[in-house]
């Protein structure tokens, strides 16, 4: 099973167990939190690999235009050069606040 079919049942079977516990508090408990989300994971994994056959190869290229365009980013914005100055001012003030010299 992929890692985002996986990720996806996990949270259908976890979903179905709180909306079991919400809607229907008598059923017994090893029935609504773990026959039921099991069930669900089993069948919701089943159906996903069915219908969507290259789902994890799509999320992996998702999620890696996703992080290259975050690190474009973040080198555009030259962070690193403006952060070691900032931290410092940060930890002054932190310093001062402690000591209660500005208030």
């Amino acid at each position: 099973m992929d890692n985002s079919v996986y990720f996806i049942s996990l949270l259908t079977g976890l979903s179905s167990a709180y909306l079991i516990q919400s809607t229907t508090p008598s059923v017994p408990g090893p029935i609504k939190f773990f026959l039921i989300p099991l069930v669900v994971i089993y069948v919701t994994s089943k159906l996903l690999n069915l219908v969507f056959p290259h789902l994890n190869q799509m999320a992996d290229r998702t999620s890696g235009y996703l992080e290259m365009k975050a690190m474009n980013n973040l080198n555009n914005t030259q962070y690193i050069q403006i952060f070691p100055p900032l931290m410092a001012v940060f930890v002054v003030f932190i310093v001062l606040l402690y000591n209660r010299n500005l208030g």
